[in-house]
């Protein structure tokens, strides 16, 4: 019978070494323990992911997985519309393949061995952007006309340029400050 979990995981560990995949594990079950689902692979990770998108925080993955690049794995990820961060972990002093791996938007890149504070830190961090970012959706959610206010002023400001210069807004650009019931504006402020 499988364990009952008590909450949804949030982390995701995808490492085709089982010694380092349960050393990863080990080092944060403390504070998450039921929060952690593990893969073997990458075809499995990307299985988990999908099942558990909505909650997921943070994806741990070996830069070298056998059976799919990091840049096919991400990709797949990515394409589920959620963002999670991506902490990868390396045994290689490989310089060119961190580079690659920060420009298909890791958040971290680990050297192995992994201490189990230079692990911790970087999932606290992960947690801390995430509070951080559902304090700041959960502010503009409660200041709706505030926000409002304030994309108002902006929009007479940039409109009142373009008049002053004789290059006034079309329909499309105001649309990007105002867009129709459902759609999300492509300004930010």
């Amino acid at each position: 019978m499988a364990k009952k979990r008590k909450k949804e995981p949030c982390i995701l560990i995808i490492d085709a070494c089982r010694v380092t995949r349960e050393e990863t594990y080990e080092m944060l079950e403390s504070e998450w323990s039921d929060e952690i689902v593990t893969a073997e692979n990458a075809k499995e990770g990307i299985e988990l992911f999908i099942k558990f998108a909505h909650n997921l925080k943070a994806v741990i993955i070996d830069l070298n997985l056998p059976d799919m690049t990091l840049a096919t794995v991400l990709k797949k990820i990515k394409s589920e519309n959620v963002t999670p961060e991506i902490i990868v972990l390396t045994n290689e002093n490989d310089i060119p393949a961190a580079v690659q791996a920060m420009k298909l938007g890791v958040y971290d890149i680990l050297k192995r061995p992994v201490f189990k504070a230079e692990l911790l830190f970087s999932i606290g961090k992960v947690f801390e952007l995430d509070h951080i970012i559902e304090k700041l959706k959960s502010y503009l959610e409660d200041n709706k006309e505030l926000v409002l206010e304030i994309r108002l002023e902006e929009f007479r400001k940039i409109m009142q340029e373009r008049r002053r210069i004789g290059n006034p807004l079309t329909h499309r650009e105001i649309a990007l400050f105002f867009p129709p019931p459902g759609e999300r504006s492509n300004v930010s402020l």
